[in-house]
């Protein structure tokens, strides 16, 4: 059988919307330009998308407890507050993987409303904290850090407001592929190596493709099990309640919100919650070695 090869373009016109509008992966996660595209498409949901806004909570909502963060993406500085005034935030739905050594106890609640030490963090939560300052929120929620894990009447407490903190958030940021806290999520994209090859037109001029190898895929409802976060029930009703998601992925980041979906390059479709099971396949093109 022959091999299998998807198709991207490097953003070069007519070839572009040839292939659909699909681009090459976005190798670096955390760079600026992963999210300004973010930025973008949230902004533009939260302006545009009336149908959205009815999804979120009727009236401003606060957890009891956030992580503020401060600073540029990597030049972090962040504490824990209690009782912030309503603001934007974005809540974390991740996989525990074991127990969190730098989870919040009664012990370090104090130190923690003071500094928390960055380094001592579970790699997923360090992420998360990046992304949020890199989408330009300052809060976050984190279950781990939120809520004291060694306060029976506090646990009671928050997980009856599960519902509200997920709802509320104005972003859920979803650290799809992490099995663990520990394993993190903006690891640079190396898996995607693909062979530049020049595309022949109709017109007979020719322009660069990317050809990766394997079959353009389908994010379908049937293959996103294959990621840890969506093998676990808590997380699928997180993400079923919340009214934006940035999905991290192998392969790129999907923006998700009821109305639209985007893809920060790559070549699966972003479409993984539409009724079609599969995308309709780039025009045929005549490809030969650069």
């Amino acid at each position: 059988m022959a091999p299998a090869f998807s198709l991207t373009s490097t953003g070069t016109k007519p070839l572009h919307d040839l292939l659909g509008g699909y681009l090459p992966p976005n190798l670096i996660p955390n760079s600026e330009l992963s999210f300004t595209r973010a930025r973008i498409w949230l902004q533009a949901c939260d302006k545009n998308h009336a149908e959205c806004r009815k999804h979120a909570v009727k009236s401003p909502y606060m957890p009891k407890r956030v992580l503020e963060v401060h600073g540029a993406p990597l030049t972090l500085r962040a504490r824990l507050v209690n009782n912030a005034p309503p603001a934007s935030y974005a809540a974390l739905s991740y996989c525990w993987g074991g127990d969190q050594m730098a989870k919040s106890i009664k012990s370090r609640v104090h130190k923690y409303k003071k500094d928390i030490p960055l380094d001592k963090l579970p790699r997923t939560i360090y992420d998360a904290l990046v992304v949020t300052r890199g989408i330009g929120l300052c809060y976050l929620w984190v279950d781990a850090m939120c809520i004291i894990q060694d306060d029976g009447d506090d646990m009671a407490e928050q997980m009856g407001q599960m519902f509200a903190v997920y709802r509320g958030a104005y972003v859920t940021i979803s650290a799809a592929t992490a099995a663990t806290s520990n394993e993190g999520f903006l690891h640079p994209r190396t898996s995607f190596k693909p062979l530049i090859l020049s595309a022949c037109l109709s017109s007979n001029t020719f322009g660069p493709v990317l050809a990766s190898p394997g079959p353009r895929t389908s994010l379908r409802r049937s293959t996103v099990p294959e990621y840890p976060l969506f093998t676990r029930s808590w997380t699928y009703q997180e993400h079923q309640l919340s009214t934006r998601l940035l999905i991290y992925t192998p392969l790129g980041l999907i923006s998700w919100c009821p109305l639209s979906t985007h893809r920060d390059g790559g070549n699966e479709h972003p479409n993984w919650q539409s009724q079609n099971e599969f995308a309709t396949s780039p025009p045929l093109i005549l490809v030969r070695p650069s």
